[in-house]
This record gives structure tokens, sequence and C-alpha cells, in this order.
């Protein structure tokens, strides 16, 4: 009593990493982003079995000196069992209070598998970690593969207590006097790494394989029943597909798959924790990287093994595909088998293996594993390209607006409008996770200094490099989606700037067409032009005699003999005012780079010369929805593939691409009163597809 508060600086990470996709319901898991600050009032989740005596320990003492030793408040220490009975366990008393806790503590005295899968769970998710144990209770030591793990966390020292905790001597409860956030201990960094589809087995090879039933048939390790079975359903799946008819989304995905796709996904990849004592605890590097770049893990829980649990909740941490497998011995009732399983893994992805009917372990499996790729595979690109954005960083959403003059103030365009919808609706509802923020439309350098120096201010270099250091304030050690094209959104030309690498003799915001540079700059076709802004990436043109209004984009490039060269994509524009029905085309510019270069915060341009165009750029990155029409996802798929590839590039920049999108309008609306024009659908220009930024 009376200390001064624990100081969590030290104990803040910068990289937090969070559950992707809820294990049992497909959605994207809940999380509270944690300030970079220290929390004035620290959470800690207790970790602990459920056994009378610990119970007892809990309650008399450890829950009465954390709260006095560093000031807790009752709503700021939890004990998984003292969180509220609804619900499923896992997500409601267990996965959200870890997030939300700046200490787990973690008392490993008995090789309790609901412990280790906590442990597991707190791993995955990167939180700092304090083991605890009653010394006199050795047994768990003895289990290598306990040992091995432990180890794995990187925890050189264990607390320990004893009998004498449950009796106070001068105010004070020893042994535990030490400080637990000053002894924390965050879990090994994983990397990052390409997830591909193929499926794992996580199997042990322990001391003693179990010969139960060596006397009545022949003995194969269970390790290799599991991984023929999975074996056997991807061959199944893949004989189905080949002579299907009316092939699903899923089955269409795998279809298409090119040989060295189709290799990884028929082979079923074994990943063994060696329990012999032959291998060091360094081991476990590679089960993590085995676990990260699978589509699926089996993992066999048989027995309950804590440190199968704890590769488990590892993979529901991380939001990974994991099966668990329990094995039923011959003989034994199933009732009591099922009872022993830890926590309600019952209810999750889960199958069960009866040593008395081996042969109908296959079919489980292959309902499980069939419900898993229908759900992951038709948007697999999708996920792809959005795991580029963690949701531990922050997703900023910039809007493009025209200054009204009559109304004073900024206007943002109805179909602007829409893409912003389009993305909020979307990214929340598969990735709950998400920090997304939209950030108040700036004002054009033009209109932004009449508020700071008057109304008949002109700008100046100065002014210019004071406006560019803004929006890199804003955009610092953010991800961000940038909407609409430099005439109407600022960042957009300062990031085009940026991601060229246009000379400094070249500043943004300046009318440099004289310079030479790669890059796409936006055009306006117009009968009136009133350009009253000085911007590199888009100006206008008049039209010449007979001509229709067009918009488009030029493509500057140098040839190999280092001269300035162009191409011109440009489409005749049909606005909403037009009563014409039919079929039109717009085009769009999409651009995916690194911003600060060599960074890991990714930039995303939808640098749409229309508000139709920005529309169909933010559906190609949303599959067109939530629910979107399958050819919408198909193409989308298609398109994020090309995109996704260029990106897996190890010296990426960046990537871009020329989108034509087809539209049409509903003849049964009013014109008059209603925007009636409609995306039908959109693909790369077929002379500028997704191509490197260099």
């Amino acid at each position: 009593m009376g200390e001064p508060q624990p100081d969590l600086g030290t104990q803040q990470i910068s990289n937090r990493r969070v559950m992707k996709r809820c294990f049992m319901n497909g959605q994207r898991c809940k999380y509270q982003i944690l300030d970079e600050n220290p929390s004035k009032d620290p959470k800690i989740f207790v970790i602990m079995p459920f056994t009378p005596n610990l119970k007892t320990y809990y309650d008399w003492r450890l829950k009465q000196f954390l709260m006095e030793k560093y000031g807790l408040k009752d709503d700021n220490l939890q004990y998984a069992d003292d969180v509220g009975n609804t619900g499923y366990i896992i997500c409601g008393k267990i996965c959200n209070k870890i997030q939300e806790s700046d200490l787990i503590l973690a008392d490993v005295s008995l090789a309790n598998p609901n412990v280790f899968y906590e442990l597991g769970l707190a791993c995955g998710l990167q939180r700092p970690i304090v083991l605890m144990r009653h010394k006199t209770d050795r047994d768990i030591f003895k289990n290598k593969c306990i040992m091995k793990t432990l180890n794995f966390l990187k925890e050189p020292e264990i607390i320990e207590y004893s009998e004498d905790e449950y009796s106070k001597d001068k105010g004070v409860y020893r042994p535990i006097t030490r400080d637990f956030f000053n002894h924390a201990n965050f879990p090994p960094k994983y990397e990052r790494v390409k997830k591909v589809l193929k499926f794992s087995v996580l199997g042990f090879n322990r001391e003693t394989e179990s010969a139960e039933n060596e006397k009545k048939d022949i003995a194969i390790p269970f390790r290799t029943l599991i991984k023929a079975a999975a074996e056997v359903v991807i061959k199944e799946i893949l004989d189905g597909i080949q002579i299907e008819v009316n092939l699903k989304p899923w089955q269409k995905v795998i279809k298409d798959f090119d040989s060295e796709t189709l290799k990884k996904f028929s082979i079923v990849n074994r990943i063994c924790i060696d329990c012999t004592g032959k291998s060091e605890a360094g081991v476990f590097g590679n089960v993590v990287k085995g676990i990260e770049e699978s589509f699926c893990i089996i993992i066999d829980v048989s027995n309950n093994d804590p440190v199968a649990y704890f590769w488990l909740g590892y993979c529901h941490a991380r939001g990974f595909n994991a099966i668990p497998v329990n094995r039923i011995k011959s003989g034994a009732s199933q009732t009591q088998e099922k009872s022993k399983l830890a926590f309600d893994i019952g209810a999750l992805w889960y199958a069960e293996f009866d040593d008395d009917e081996p042969y109908r372990f296959k079919d489980r499996l292959l309902e499980t594993i069939t419900n898993l790729l229908e759900r992951d595979l038709p948007d697999w690109q999708r996920q792809a390209f959005w795991d580029r954005f963690p949701p531990e960083s922050r997703l900023k959403v910039f809007m493009g607006a025209i200054h009204d003059n009559d109304h004073l103030r900024e206007v943002v365009g109805d179909w602007d409008v829409r893409t912003v919808s389009e993305l909020f609706s979307y990214l929340p509802s598969v990735r709950e996770a998400t920090n997304i923020e939209l950030v108040t439309p700036l004002y054009s350098p033009e209109e932004a200094i009449k508020r700071v120096k008057g109304e008949n201010a002109k700008i100046d270099i100065d002014f210019i490099n004071e406006f560019c250091v803004d929006i890199r304030k804003l955009l610092r050690g953010s991800n961000a989606i940038v909407i609409a094209s430099p005439d109407v959104n600022p960042v957009t030309e300062y990031l085009l700037h940026e991601i060229y690498h246009i000379k400094d003799n070249c500043k943004p915001f300046r009318n440099c067409n004289s310079s030479s540079f790669k890059g796409v700059v936006a055009v306006k076709k117009r009968k009136e032009t009133s350009q009253k802004i000085e911007r590199l990436f888009y100006y206008e043109r008049g039209l010449d005699n007979n001509e229709e209004e067009t918009r488009g984009f030029i493509n500057n490039y140098i040839d190999q003999h280092g001269k300035p060269h162009h191409t011109d994509f440009f489409e005749t524009y049909k606005s909403q005012i037009e009563q014409t029905a039919g079929e039109f085309e717009l085009l769009g510019h999409l651009v995916v780079a690194h911003y600060p270069e060599k960074s890991d915060n990714l930039v995303v341009l939808l640098n749409g010369l229309s508000g139709p165009a920005t529309f169909a750029l933010s559906q190609i990155l949303t599959g067109s929805g939530k629910k979107g029409e399958l050819n919408k996802v198909s193409q989308s798929e298609n398109m994020l593939k090309k995109i996704n590839e260029i990106l897996d590039r190890p010296d990426c920049v960046g990537v871009q691409a020329i989108v034509r999108v087809k539209m049409r309008r509903e003849k049964s609306m009013n014109l008059t009163y209603v925007d009636s024009r409609i995306v039908d659908s959109w693909e790369f220009h077929p002379e500028y597809e997704a191509n490197p930024i260099v």
C-alpha cells in the first residue's frame, strides 16, 4: 500500500496484432486498441486452473495482494471464473479479457489444458506474460513438451509461492513481493509470412506412442492416421471438382489453381512437436512458421494435452483456421470423452476420431474442411489484400471537397459519399478490429491561403512547403485511403508527387508539365475550361469542333533511349443530367503504394475522374460489399490477385492500373430527380493493366 503505480511505459508494444477472424462465427473479433501511453489503471488478467485450493488461494491472498500493492480496482483484476456465465466461455470470458489486459498472470502449477489454451491466446495476441507456480508441485516440469513450451515464451524465471501464502506475516505476503510489471515478458514476435493454400497437421513425437491397439490390430501412430485422412479428404475434393458440372464459387477457385498452388494444396504438411528431448526449444520457431503460412491446421488435442491446447489457442488468437481432433479410445464412452474436452471447443470447428470406427473420421473431416473452403476461398485474394493493413495500425480515409462560395462550405460529391459508405460498411463487417478514421476534408491550397493570409493572398513556395508539412503530419504512422482526383483532393496530388519521386525543382501543387517523369496524369476535356489551380497530375483541355466531353489519363513514360513519351486513355463522359439511357464506360486510376517508401504503411489512391469511377475503384477492394454479386466478387479476386503478386515482390514500391468501368442507366428511373447511373462491372484497361511503380 502507498507504493507508486507501476510504470508500464517500457511494457507497451508498438506492433500490437490481434485476432483477425473469430474462430467460432467467422466474423472479425472486437478489440480495444490500447493507447501508446501507459494506463493509469492497469488491468491484470489471471490465468489459473478452476480447482478448489487454487481458487481459495486467489480469493484469500493473491487478489488482495495485487489490489493492495498496485492499488488495482476490483474491476481491473479479472479471473476467468469471475466473468459472467452467459455466452461462449472462450469469447466472453477469455478472449476479450486477454485483449483488454495490460498484463497476463498465469499459474502453471498444474498441467491444465485450459491454462495452456489461454497462454496460447495471450502469446498469439502478444500480451506481456508473467508465469507463477506453487513451488511444491514439480510434476509439471517432468513433462519435456511443457518445459519447451514455457521456454518458447522466453520466460527465464517462474515466480514461486508456497502454502505460507494462505496466512499473513507482519502484513507482508510471502514470497510474492516482486514487481509483476517489471517481471513481465513479451512472447517472441512472429514474422509476417505469406499464407499458402495448404493444410498442416500438428502432432507430437512423444517418448511412448500408445500401444493399446497393438494386440488386436496393426499399430499406426495417431499423427499418421490424421495426416492420411486429410490427404484422402483433399483428394476427394479435387476428384469431385473434376466431375462436377455446376461448380460452386470455391470449387472454381480450386479448379483455376496454377500447378504450384495445386501442388501445395494437395500435399498435407506435417508439423511435429518433438517431446523426446532430441531437439532444442528453438524447434518451436519452425512450428510457428508452419502454422503462420498454413491455410488450416489440424491439431491433435487427445487426452487434453496442454501443449496441444497452447497451440490451438495460438491459432485462434492469430485468426487462423484450426481443427482440433479428439481421439476417443477403443471401448470408451463417447459421453465421458466429450465431457473431458477443455472449454467448449466442441462448439468450434472440431472433429472426433473413434478408435472403434476410424474409417468414419474422414467424413467428419471432409465436412469441416469443405465448410472452411466454402467460407474463405471465394475472397482469398481480398483477404490477402486487407491483411496488409493490420488492425493495430490506424487506417485513415481522406475525402476530397470543393469550396462552395454560395454556401460557404466544402462540398463533397454524392458518389464520393457512396465510396466512403462502401468502405465503412464493408471493413467493420469483416474486420471488426479495424481502426478506421474518416478525416475532415482538407481545403485546397488556393482556399487555405485565403483563410491564413487574406482573400487576395497569393500562393508562394513557403506556403506550399507548410501545406505539405501538414499533410505529412496527417499521414504519419498511418495507412490511408485517399478518395478523388487531384483537382478535388489535395492529398491525391501530394502523394502522387511523392510516389513518383518528382525532383525537388518541381514542388507539389505547381504546374510543372514540362518536367519529365514516369506517371499518370488525369485530364478532363471540357467545352469550357475553368481550371484556376496549378496541378501537375491534373489539368483541363478545351474541345475541338464536334468533339464530345471526355475524361481520361495520360501515361507519361521514358523510352529505352531516355526520351519522354505519353499514351492517352480517354472515354466519353455521361453526366447524371443527360437523358440518354444505355451503356457507357468511364476510367479510373487505382494506386497502392508504400508511403513513406520502404515503410510498412500503405496508401491507396482511388483517383477517379468522375464519382462513379471512384466508387467502382472502392468496389474492386471490397468485392462489391459483404454480399457482393458473384460476378463482381470474381472480378475483384482476379484483379486483386495481380495487385497482390506485385505487392509481394521484395523491392516493391507500389502498383498502379487504369481501370475501365462499365456503366449503365436504369430506364425506369426518372432522370430529372435521381442519378440513375449504375456501376455494372470493372476491369483493368487492356493497354494498362496492373503495373509496378518504379
